[in-house]
């Protein structure tokens, strides 16, 4: 189609390509106060860089996004290759604008972070069952890293909701924090991103944490059967042993072997005062 536009008009009735495309940019420029918007391509590309990064499938990011399956999976092969596809303003500001995904499956690192963080603050299994719903074997499997690479949108979204109702409410279950803290769980605030698989929490707590406790102990040396940490089976051959105790029963207060015990003592200097006592 040959162009009929006036060397001078701005506004032109011409059907060419070219004229057709300058009306539209212009009618845009006209009906938005603040100009035509600028295209967050990158951003909305460093958001699928973080899908991919969070384990989501194709169905979830197209589910989440509005887009077909196969162009979800498109991106995510560009992600994984290194290449980056050129988005419209129009897709990019889709993605930035994503909800929660309602199909197919995401990673299960920040749930099982949420949850391990609920236990280190007093959450038992049971008390999160009745929060979320979500079956106690589910959470189980869940909590300990059983394999779980990926779950459920609508469970992570459970998990996710209950996890920021109740993370600045310290729970009533004292074995759920000892257990959590022997296995080394940061609590809630440790994390800056908790759905980072990069991140290490701050301050976390681990086994070998001097803090003791003395309710513990004391049960451990009266009867056994109690799980403790590193710092409080320490504090419980070096007691036993002052009282006069063999290896072997020390051992089976503790848990462990009187292998363990005799290495124990050996390592920190506690002399065994057994064989003193028979005498």
């Amino acid at each position: 189609m040959n162009c009929i536009r006036r060397t001078d008009a701005v506004w032109s009735s011409c059907r060419c390509p070219q004229c057709t495309r300058t009306r539209r940019r212009l009618r845009k420029v006209r009906e938005l106060p603040a100009g035509l918007p600028t295209s967050r391509a990158d951003e909305a590309w460093a958001v699928l860089v973080r899908m991919d990064r969070d384990d989501w499938t194709p169905d979830a990011i197209a589910s989440a996004v509005g887009v077909p399956y196969q162009t979800a999976w498109t991106y995510l092969q560009a992600v994984r290759e290194g290449r980056v596809i050129r988005l419209s303003r129009h897709r990019a500001e889709r993605i930035l604008r994503h909800t929660y995904p309602t199909a197919g499956y995401v990673g299960a690192t920040g749930s099982r972070r949420r949850v391990q963080a609920l236990a280190r603050i007093g959450y038992s299994l049971d008390d999160l069952v009745r929060e979320t719903g979500i079956p106690i074997v589910s959470l189980s499997c869940l909590r300990r890293d059983d394999g779980i690479k990926r779950l459920r949108p609508d469970r992570a979204r459970l998990v996710a909701e209950t996890f920021d109702r109740l993370c600045l409410t310290p729970g009533t279950s004292t074995e759920a924090t000892r257990r959590a803290t022997l296995t080394g769980w940061a609590v809630p605030l440790a994390w800056d991103d908790i759905d980072d698989p990069d991140e290490t929490p701050s301050g976390t707590i681990t086994a070998d944490t001097d803090t003791l406790d003395e309710i513990a102990i004391t049960r451990a040396i009266d009867r056994g059967g109690v799980t403790l940490t590193t710092a409080e089976r320490l504090e419980v051959i070096r007691r036993m042993a002052a009282a006069g105790h063999s290896d072997p029963t020390i051992a089976e207060h503790c848990g462990c072997t009187h292998r363990t015990v005799e290495r124990v003592r050996q390592v920190n200097g506690i002399a065994s005062r057994w064989q003193r006592s028979v005498a």
